[in-house]
């Protein structure tokens, strides 16, 4: 489970808000809780464009004219919210788990000292009400000790009271993992703290396995994203997916075609041509980010240099120059975030109207919609257990299928009872011919161009558009196995998809299988 906390520094931007939701995409947090959005109403709308999630739901705790502001959002698939709470300096949510539920209090602490008083008792408060499983972050806008600001502090009433509170709550306080501050006011010599923290009670990190906090890219604010993450586990690998567009480009098929010819791979045909599969990505990657993945290595680019200016100014002063150069990276990472955002609505636009006469909105709509229904968040055992950890989930998926698909008997099925239907002499005889390649042309060119693609990551369109080169190898293929019954064991490779049988599906025996692999028959 992944939870962001983030100060925004408010949210009326159109251009600022794509940059969060670009950073909450990448984060991928369980949900996520802003403040400052120095917003009093909040719509649907301003919602949608700071949260990806379609099923979405939220609260919020208005701001105070062009002050304060909480927003807490999550997604309704993977976080089910029983109930909520509203303080003046705080959010809560309560949020099931299993047959119990825990709460979370998103807060943003007041600036005033004097109103500190009425922040510490509202806490003491809801520390009774939301009883022993209880986490809560945001910006407090006090440090804990004195080392957490540069320059360095003195121990003033409001930071001895914050360190009491949390004594006597008995709540964990982790460090951060990868910086020591949150928070800068940029100016040339910079005041830095650490305003922003999680704290939680022992229940609610019990059974939780290697829990992080750390910081991610502040891009938009003076404030950094602030993590919280206790499954930091990833699920692998992202299989290779050729796209359609690029056989759309000049260089594409002529590119395929050069590297094709100079991959050398020794042994039987079909690993040969498998093989040279396997390389040929590997090239094809590479092309790919030189021509269609620009935007994303520049993107990239800045907010690493960004990072790297806020890292330095963790131990040092900036010069003028440095201060410039964050203030001219921040405005270059709007503006490409603002470019690739028209640019991809055009594109997609253009395309939509063309082929199916739908519009970009609901392309989007689409691909969010089948994207999220393709994550499974959570599990319930047959014990009635919620699992909601990557780990948990995958060791209780595996084993099922592992024990459905072994073999349980020695013997096998007996047909010799059953009276098959024959078919003619002629009819053997042609079956049993060796394979052409006009016959072998016309089964590839009758696969759908936009079809999903095999366990080798490639469309049919790939294979019609690079026939010419490819032919000999595919008849290759196909020869040595007619004549010599032989077939590389990378082309029975299989994906068993995990499919829904019912709406809401929560156990594993609510996924039907589906299994996908390459079959190759002649009829």
């Amino acid at each position: 489970m992944k939870i962001v906390s983030w100060n925004v520094r408010r949210i009326g931007s159109g251009r600022k808000r794509g940059v969060i939701k670009e950073n909450l995409l990448k984060m991928r947090p369980y949900f996520v809780v802003l403040q400052e959005t120095k917003k009093e109403i909040l719509e649907e709308r301003l919602v949608g464009s700071l949260w990806k999630a379609r099923n979405r739901s939220w609260v919020a705790l208005p701001a105070e004219g062009r002050s304060g502001g909480i927003i807490i959002i999550w997604d309704v698939r993977g976080v089910r919210v029983r109930n909520s709470l509203v303080g003046r300096f705080s959010m809560s949510i309560e949020v099931e788990e299993g047959d119990g539920s825990w709460w979370f209090t998103g807060v943003y602490g007041p600036n005033d000292y004097r109103e500190r008083n009425e922040f510490w008792e509202e806490l003491y408060g809801l520390h009774t009400i939301c009883g022993p499983k209880w986490c809560l972050g945001g910006d407090f806008n006090v440090v804990r000790f004195c080392h957490e600001k540069y320059p360095l502090g003195r121990r003033t009433r409001s930071v001895r009271q914050f360190d009491e509170l949390i004594r006597e709550l008995e709540l964990k306080d982790l460090a951060l993992q990868n910086t020591s501050f949150t928070w800068s006011n940029f100016r040339e010599t910079p005041v830095k703290c650490r305003l922003d923290r999680f704290l939680f009670t022992e229940e609610w990190g019990a059974g939780k396995n290697d829990i992080r906090q750390e910081t991610g890219s502040r891009t938009c604010s003076d404030h950094m994203p602030l993590i919280l993450d206790t499954s930091p586990v990833s699920w692998g690998p992202t299989p290779f997916r050729l796209e359609n567009m690029w056989l759309g480009h000049s260089s594409f098929r002529q590119e395929c075609e050069k590297w094709w010819r100079v991959i050398e791979v020794e042994g039987w045909e079909s690993y040969k041509i498998m093989e040279k599969l396997r390389v040929l990505k590997e090239y094809i990657k590479v092309w790919n980010k030189e021509i269609f993945g620009d935007t994303r290595i520049i993107k990239k680019e800045v907010v690493d240099k960004i990072d790297e200016i806020d890292k330095k100014e963790g131990n040092r002063q900036l010069g003028d120059g440095e201060r410039e150069l964050r203030v001219r990276l921040r405005n270059q990472l709007e503006e490409i975030t603002f470019k690739e955002m028209v640019a991809w609505r055009q594109k997609m636009k253009f395309r939509w109207i063309k082929e199916w006469d739908y519009n970009s909105a609901m392309f989007h709509r689409m691909v969010s919609y089948w994207r999220n229904k393709n994550v499974i968040n959570r599990i319930i055992r047959e014990d009635e257990l919620v699992l909601t950890d990557q780990r948990e989930i995958v060791n209780e998926i595996v084993p099922f299928y592992e024990n459905l698909y072994k073999e349980t008997s020695t013997g096998w099925w007996d047909f010799e009872e059953i009276t098959w239907g024959s078919i003619s002499a002629e009819r053997a005889e042609w079956l049993e011919r060796p394979f052409e390649e006009e016959e072998i042309k016309k089964a590839v060119f009758g696969c759908d161009r936009e079809k999903s693609p095999g366990p080798d990551g490639f469309t049919g369109g790939f294979f019609q558009d690079c026939w010419d080169f490819l032919k000999d190898d595919i008849v290759k293929v196909l020869e040595e196995f007619y004549f010599n019954g032989k077939v590389c064991g990378n082309m029975n490779h299989t994906f068993l998809c995990l499919i829904p049988k019912k709406l809401d599906a929560q156990k594993v025996k609510d996924f039907g299988q589906l299994v996908l692999y390459q079959v190759y028959t002649r009829s």
